[in-house]
């Protein structure tokens, strides 16, 4: 990618948890000399300095989308009215030809944008667990070459059902459908765009919830993070790389 294109590459960020913060995707995106604009927009006010409340209604001045994952229910629009904007605007940077990335919420708003049920998962993945880069993602513009298996962060209750028109890129023995594709949008289930204090900041934000139902987890997150999340992190710049890329290969605001 050449500095001038990259100057030029503008991600509209929606950040649904004040705790969702763009973490290592918004480090990737400055540091190949981009730059996005973040919006909380089940806040009456922006709770994080530097973004806004009330989402853009226009796909134009951007190049791309990221939709970052919370704590709140994907299917749960009566006390969150901004989903159904959410997903207009998903649907509108894929019809213009613009990347979508959806993580974890994210992921479940994308389904749910192309037509999917999302529902409370009989399991919950919460910290590292390991995910199968299935076959059909052997030559995909973000997975291609990146092994079988990894260990990324997870840190959900709910799933879906996969849109029909979608690839399913990655599993897990836990959770089917953990990552998937439409053309230039693509869903991820699990958290690879964490740092070390964004995980910490979770950990503490529930400690009971957390104790009373996880309590293996906390035993050995630290441990986890220490082991883990290094290799987990080289995934996420990578893959937040390759999807900037995407941008560079032909998806220009219009």
């Amino acid at each position: 990618m050449t500095a001038e294109f990259a100057m030029a590459s503008n991600i509209l960020m929606v950040l649904n948890d004040y705790l969702g913060t763009p973490g290592l995707l918004g480090q990737v995106i400055t540091l190949r000399g981009g730059y996005y604009e973040s919006y909380q927009p089940h806040q009456p006010y922006a709770l994080t300095p530097g973004t806004g409340s009330t989402l853009p209604t226009d796909h134009r001045p951007y190049h791309g989308l990221v939709v970052l994952g919370g704590a709140m229910d994907a299917w749960n629009d009566d006390d969150y009215p901004a989903f159904s904007q959410i997903l207009q605007l998903m649907r509108e940077f894929h019809g213009a030809g613009k990347p979508v990335l959806g993580i974890c919420l994210g992921a479940q708003l994308l389904a749910r944008a192309f037509g999917s049920r999302v529902y409370r998962h009989h399991h919950p993945e919460i910290g590292f667990h390991t995910l199968e880069i299935r076959d059909t993602a052997l030559e995909d513009p973000l997975l291609h070459g990146l092994g079988a298996e990894l260990r990324l962060m997870q840190w959900h209750y709910d799933t879906f059902d996969l849109p029909e028109q979608a690839t399913l890129l990655m599993s897990s023995g836990q959770c089917l459908h953990q990552g998937f594709k439409i053309g230039r949008s693509y869903g991820f289930q699990c958290h690879f765009e964490v740092t070390l204090d964004m995980i910490r900041d979770w950990v503490r934000s529930s400690p009971r919830r957390l104790s009373e139902a996880h309590p293996t987890v906390l035993d050995s997150l630290e441990a986890d993070c220490r082991r883990w999340l290094p290799p987990a992190q080289r995934f996420g710049t990578l893959v937040m790389e390759r999807w900037l890329d995407l941008i560079h290969n032909g998806a220009h605001p219009r």
